[in-house]
């Protein structure tokens, strides 16, 4: 594990209704944090896999993705970037 990160693949997993395995610790580079299942060391894993086996409850990661991912968001946010920094 790293620094932590929330890459490609587990915003795919998110877009497909998979909370993804991460060791993402930057909730707060968001209005909300993603809905992801946090580890950060190999029991972490082993114990939260067990967990999520025994149970029928997988978390509602799509409606998170479409609002803080889709292409219009993230148009307006490199947008507001880019004017704000040709702008000083």
């Amino acid at each position: 594990m790293g620094l932590g990160h929330l890459g490609l693949a587990s915003l795919e997993a998110l877009a497909c209704n998979k909370p993804p395995f991460v060791d993402f610790i930057y909730d707060e580079a968001y209005p909300e944090p993603p809905p992801v299942t946090k580890v950060f060391i190999v029991q972490d894993i082993v114990r939260k896999t067990k967990k999520l086996i025994r149970s029928d409850n997988f978390k509602n990661t799509r409606p998170w993705i479409l609002k803080y991912h889709n292409f219009k968001t993230v148009i307006k946010r490199l947008t507001e970037i880019y004017n704000e920094l040709l702008y000083r």
